[in-house]
Formats: structure tokens, sequence, C-alpha cells
């Protein structure tokens, strides 16, 4: 009889474990949509507003020259080092000038010799003794020998080579002991009336240019502290022809602000803000952007009753804000997936998990 009540009762209790199994997975068994993967969608917008491009640059003198000598030599000494302020009028580079001046010394002889001798063919002609005709040839023979002096002495002048007005040393083209001649430069030079900046931009920049709207240069005054500034910049001419690596110089002239000390060679960051008004573009993330057979793509998601289709793109730019500018495969409004691409299969479905 014990043992009849003990079989009952253990069958009771597996009985109700059983069935408070049963109700427990019933209870957790996974829906239909928690079954579906999670995904961040982003609308896409139209291309229109503002771009920025930018482009490292180095900041120049207002008006850059060389400076050379008017005559052909071996330099003796350059006096300022690279980055140096010098004034109006000061000895930039010396010349050796040994041969020029024993030229000098010979034609100043004949020179005094030439002179003396007009001068007594000028007092004979006057008291009758020599005739016009001798005259006229000391008198020419005198201009002669005047005009070679004086170039002579010239060209001892021209041996030393000084700064046109104030400015700034920028590079050595030659050190002292090379042989240039006339014309040659020797350094380039700087004028202190004002600063410029060179880019070179890129070819899809250059068939823009219309669309430019604005300029501004940034730079760092303390690597300690690097907090950029940013100053105002003026486009001053864009090249029509590209350069050996296809692309256009462009220079910009720079409006110094008293609060922000500038110098000549100073490493900057050029920005240039472009309006984007073609309907053919359209603005993406860059991270909804996956590669399929060598061609970027896009998820493209309508709800999580339809399937999630791939589209290719064509990327026009990638802006600095982490957007991709891109034609072709997508309508603006439409939503793309853009966490999780690579997770994805054609067709399947997705609940959302972040709408941007």
């Amino acid at each position: 009889m014990i043992k009849l009540c003990f079989l009952k009762q253990a069958t009771v209790i597996l009985c109700s474990s059983a069935l408070l199994v049963l109700l427990f997975a019933c209870r957790h068994r996974p829906t239909y949509e928690s079954m579906l993967p999670s995904v961040r969608i982003d609308t896409v917008k139209r291309a229109d507003g503002e771009t920025i491009s930018r482009y490292a640059g180095v900041i120049r003198g207002g008006d850059e020259i060389g400076l050379s000598f008017k005559v052909a030599g071996t330099i003796q000494r350059v006096f300022y080092p690279e980055g140096a302020f010098v004034k109006a009028g000061a000895l930039v580079a010396q010349m050796d000038q040994r041969d020029y001046m024993v030229q000098l010394s010979a034609t100043e002889a004949e020179y005094n010799e030439i002179k003396s001798l007009a001068g007594r063919v000028s007092e004979l002609y006057e008291k009758g003794s020599a005739t016009k005709n001798d005259y006229e040839k000391a008198k020419s023979g005198l201009e002669q020998i005047t005009a070679k002096y004086n170039h002579h002495k010239h060209q001892v002048a021209d041996t030393r080579l000084l700064a046109p007005q104030n400015g700034y040393i920028i590079r050595h083209l030659y050190q002292a002991g090379e042989t240039v001649a006339a014309g040659m430069p020797v350094v380039s030079f700087a004028a202190n009336n004002g600063y410029s900046i060179d880019i070179d931009l890129s070819l899809k920049d250059y068939l823009r240019k219309a669309d430019f709207k604005g300029f501004t240069a940034t730079c760092v005054l303390n690597p300690a502290r690097p907090e950029p500034v940013t100053f105002p910049i003026t486009l001053k001419e864009i090249a029509s022809q590209a350069n050996a690596n296809g692309l256009y110089r462009a220079v910009f002239i720079v409006h110094p602000v008293d609060t922000i000390p500038l110098a000549i060679g100073m490493s900057v960051e050029v920005n240039i803000d472009c309006n984007m008004t073609d309907a053919r573009l359209f603005r993406v993330p860059v991270s909804a952007i996956f590669d399929r057979e060598g061609k970027p793509h896009v998820w493209i998601y309508r709800n999580e009753n339809e399937g999630i289709q791939s589209r290719p793109v064509e990327i026009k730019e990638l802006t600095i804000a982490g957007d991709a500018i891109v034609s072709g495969g997508v309508e603006n409004g439409e939503m793309v997936v853009s966490a999780g691409v690579h997770s994805i299969q054609e067709g399947m479905k997705a609940t959302v998990a972040i709408h941007h």
C-alpha cells in the first residue's frame, strides 16, 4: 500500500514538472520578429548645400622674384640665410670681383692717358696749332674710352647683389664657390608687400571652379598647443593649363589678421567652400557603401516586410563629414542600410534599430 502511494506521488511530480517545462518553453519561444537582424538606416538626401575641399599649402611672399647678378662670375658669399628679412639696399650676395678690378684698372690707365692727350689737342686747336680733324679724332677717342671706363666701373659695382626693397630671402639657388651666368637667379626673394599661398587643384575641383563660394586658410601657430587658427584668403588666379601631374595651380592672396602672426614658409591648409547644385547627386553615409565584384553598392531598405535590395552607385566625392556624394542607384528620400552592411544578403528582411 505504501509503495502504491509513493508511485502515485512520483507520477504527479513528474507530470507537474513536465507541464512547467512546457509552459516555460512556450512563453520564451522566439518570435519571427526577434529572429530578424536589426539594422541602422539613413535617408538618402540630395547633395545640395556646400562641400569643402582641403589642400595643403605654404605661405609665400606676395611677389616672389629671383635676384641675379648682371655679370657672370663666381659667387664669393651669400650674406643672409633662408627666411631672413632684409632691408632695401642691403648687400645680399657678393661675386668675386678680382677679374673685373684688373679690367677696370687697365681701362682707367688708358682713360687717363687718352683724356690727357685729348686735353692737349684741344688746347692746340684753340690756338690754331692743330687741325679740326685732329681735334675731332681726339674728342671721339675720349668719348669712347669714357664709355668703356664707365662700363667697367658698372661691372665692378654689379658684382654686389643688393635687395631691391624690403623683403625675405626665400631660398638659396646657388652657393658660394659656384659660377653663374649674368641674369641667372642666385636667391629667391619675396617682397614684403603681403603674403600669398599656392596650391595645386585637382581636375574635379578645377571643373567646378564656378561653384566656388568662399576660401579660408587654417594653420597651427604653436605645435605644443595644436589649436588651429583660421584667417581669410582671396582667390587671385587659377592656371588654365595643367602641370606635369595633371593639377592646376591656384594662387590665393592672404588677408593678415593682427592677432595671427604669419610668416613666410608656414604650412597651412586651404579650405574651399563649394556649392553642390547637381540634382543627379545624392548624399549617403560612407558606412552604407560596400564592395561587390569591384563596384560600390548600397542596400536599399523599404520596410521589414520586404527584402533588402542592393544597387550599384558611383562615388563622386567623399566629404569630411563622413558622407559620400554618389550618383545612380538611389533616389532622394529612399532609405539605405548604414550599419551592418556586410552581414546582409540579397532579399533578406530586417528590422530597424536606428533611423537617422
